[in-house]
Order: structure tokens, then C-alpha cells, then sequence
């Protein structure tokens, strides 16, 4: 699935920045302040400065960020309409910040892996999809279609009490495959740093960027009790914030 620089602008601010917090814990875009200049960082190498700031005025002007002042310094907020318009376009649930409340949401029927992904449901086997946050609005209103609801059953507030919940997820959302791409990330930035002449360093470390959000646009973002004890996002994130403040 392609990304717009809207759904990159966005998306960056939603999880690029640990917001002041620890870096283990992920924070909600809503909850966060971001300079222009450290969104702009993100953007695909040779992005113009001048089209990035036309498209946050968009932005703003659309109610999908806000605007404030971080000691002179013109930053943005994800405002709830943006939080909502990634969580539509991605399934990611989770970047509303909710913690789990222990409860597996359950969808019996053919239900597809695109319309499955869509709503950040995970597959636990063929057939039977699983939430760990209530279902949207908008998925209720799917699976209760007259035209849909012979297809589907589905268990919005019954509590689904399987064994290992930690390893449902990692089978069910396939995260081994997503941790080893961020793994991988982080070999990767150690090897730009490496680079001993800057224009290498800085081009290679630009992709790493580039990359952390396209692998971010695959994360289900599922609560932190679900995620693998290794789970290499917050270090990827950290080391890319280090290399943020160094350029």
C-alpha cells in the first residue's frame, strides 16, 4: 500500500518521537508537540521545503493538526480528526493509545485479508479474526449489513479467554516478520554510521528514515502486554532520534 505525504506527515508524528516520554513506551501522536523542521527530516530525500510546509498548512487548514509554539518555534499537533483519518486508512487501532482490557473481540466469516487489515484485526486462523480493542463503528456497520450479516458472526463485548495471549498475537499479526524488518532497521543505521564520508552517511541514514515509517505503516500497533519481549521498534526509534539531534 502506497503512502501519500500526508499519510507520511501524519503518520510521523504519531510514532517518530517518544513525545518526552520513556522511550519504551509508546505515546500517542495526540500527546505530542513536533517542530516543523524535525517532521520535515522524515520526509523522502529531495522533498521540497517549500511543498513540505504548503502541505502542513493543508493540513491545518483540513482540522487534521494543529498549530502552537514550542519556545518560538513554529510545531504541530496530530489533532483527533488526523488520529482518526490513520486509523481509518490503516487499521491502527492501537494508535489511539487504549491499553488492552484483557477481552479478545472475535469475528467468525470469510472476511478477507485486505477488509481484514483495513480494521487492524489479526487472523487466527482461517476464518476467525481477533481484536484487542473494541470494533469501529464503521466495522460494526459492515458485518451488520443486510447483504454481509449471513456471512459473518461476530462477539463485539464477549471475552475470549485463550491461552498465551502474547504468542496469539505474534502468530496471529505475524510481528516476527515485522520485529526482524525493524532488527533489521537497526543493523542497518549502525552501517550509515559507519560511513566515514558525510554525503554517504547522511543518504544512508535518510533511507533508514524513510523505511522506519514504511515498516511503521505495517505495525498493527497492538498494546504493549501483546509484543514480542524484544520488540525492536523502541530501539530503532531511539537510535533515530539520536541521529535527529546530531543533524
Amino acid at each position: 500500500m502506497s503512502m501519500s505525504i500526508k499519510e507520511r506527515i501524519l503518520l510521523t508524528i504519531a510514532v517518530a518521537f517518544s513525545g518526552g516520554g520513556s522511550d519504551n513506551v509508546f505515546l500517542t501522536g495526540l500527546n505530542k508537540s513536533i517542530r516543523h523542521r524535525d517532521i520535515l527530516l522524515w520526509m523522502p530525500p529531495g522533498y521540497s521545503r517549500k511543498n513540505f510546509y504548503a502541505m502542513i498548512g493543508n493540513l491545518r487548514r483540513a482540522g487534521l493538526l494543529r498549530r502552537i509554539k514550542i519556545n518560538e518555534n513554529l510545531a504541530v499537533q496530530l489533532a483527533p480528526k488526523g488520529l482518526s483519518e490513520l486509523v481509518s486508512r490503516y487499521g491502527h487501532t492501537g494508535l489511539e493509545g487504549g491499553k488492552w482490557d484483557g477481552r479478545w473481540r472475535l469475528v467468525l466469516g470469510r472476511l478477507g485479508g485486505k477488509l481484514a487489515g483495513r480494521f487492524g484485526l489479526g487472523c487466527l486462523l482461517r476464518g476467525a479474526y481477533i481484536s484487542p480493542f473494541p470494533f469501529s463503528d464503521s466495522l460494526i456497520q459492515i458485518l451488520e449489513d443486510e447483504k454481509m450479516a449471513d456471512k459473518f458472526r461476530f462477539f463485539s463485548e464477549a471475552i475470549e479467554k485463550f491461552p498465551d495471549p502474547r504468542g496469539l498475537a505474534v502468530s496471529a499479526w505475524k510481528l516476527n516478520e515485522i520485529n526482524s524488518r525493524y532488527a533489521a532497521l537497526n543493523r542497518r543505521f549502525q552501517m550509515g554510521l559507519g560511513q566515514q564520508i558525510k554525503e554517504k552517511k547522511l543518504a544512508a541514514l535518510r533511507n533508514v528514515r524513510s523505511d522506519f515509517i514504511n515498516i511503521a505503516k505495517d505495525d498493527p500497533w497492538l498494546p504493549a502486554d501483546l509484543l514480542p519481549a524484544d520488540w525492536a521498534f523502541f530501539e530503532a526509534r531511539r537510535e533515530l532520534n539520536k541521529y535527529m539531534s546530531i543533524i
